[in-house]
């Protein structure tokens, strides 16, 4: 790790023990554009296949809710003076330990894998993904040669980073399964999504159809003992 990501980190973690919301200047290559600042809370650590993530709940822009960011790609971090009472454990500075002490799990990148991951992630970041950012990352990928398996592995990386980070929250609510939609309907309009067959969803919707008639029905009254 850096020395600036270094001092990223040590901010990040004050401000988590702290309780004060960080302003993020994230940087991507993939935008030539100044970083939209964001305001966020920040909560844990996460290891990647390649990147060290921090998992912050981001208040502003809109739309609110979860995120993953890439440490080396924070270039500041701002104290905003803001606090915040945290919705969940806050484990950022308990996490560091276990992620720097060892090596990053290795996976096949290539650099045309990284910037379809950048593309889609950073498609994540803003939470509002319409068909056409969707047309121009299919186009990318077909220039680039991405095989399908590419594709698809790629996308399993992105969705395991989503649950890592609702799994590390230790709660499914509302939030987070507005965070797995999300990332659901994104890689299946990239063309792979990692949900159920439609079978599959059929049996769970005549499961819980069933299960809804079950508990309106009367009970049945006892017999009566001769």
């Amino acid at each position: 790790m850096s020395t600036l990501h270094s001092e990223q980190l040590d901010m990040l973690k004050r401000l988590a023990e702290e309780r004060r919301c960080a302003e993020l200047y994230y940087g991507s290559r993939l935008t030539p554009s100044p970083p939209v600042p964001r305001l966020v809370e920040p909560y844990a650590l996460l290891q990647g296949t390649q990147d060290v993530l921090v998992r912050c709940y981001q208040v502003r822009p809109e739309p609110a809710g979860w995120r993953t960011f890439m440490l080396h790609k924070i270039d500041r971090v701002v104290d905003t003076g803001i606090p915040f009472t945290p919705r969940q454990e806050v484990t950022i500075a308990a996490d560091e330990t276990p992620i720097f002490g060892g090596e990053a799990p290795r996976a096949p990148w290539t650099e045309d894998l990284r910037l379809y991951r950048d593309l889609v992630a950073e498609a994540l970041r803003h939470g509002l993904v319409d068909e056409e950012k969707l047309s121009e990352i299919r186009s990318f990928a077909e220039r680039a040669g991405l095989r399908p398996e590419q594709v698809r592995w790629v996308h399993a990386v992105l969705f395991q980073r989503c649950l890592n980070g609702v799994i590390r929250d230790g709660v499914v609510g509302p939030e987070q399964l507005s965070e797995i939609r999300l990332v659901q309907r994104v890689l299946k309009g990239l063309g792979w999504g990692v949900t159920g067959s439609a079978a599959t969803r059929r049996a769970g919707r005549r499961a819980a159809s069933r299960s809804r008639g079950e508990q309106g029905k009367p009970a049945s009254s006892p017999r009566a003992v001769a």
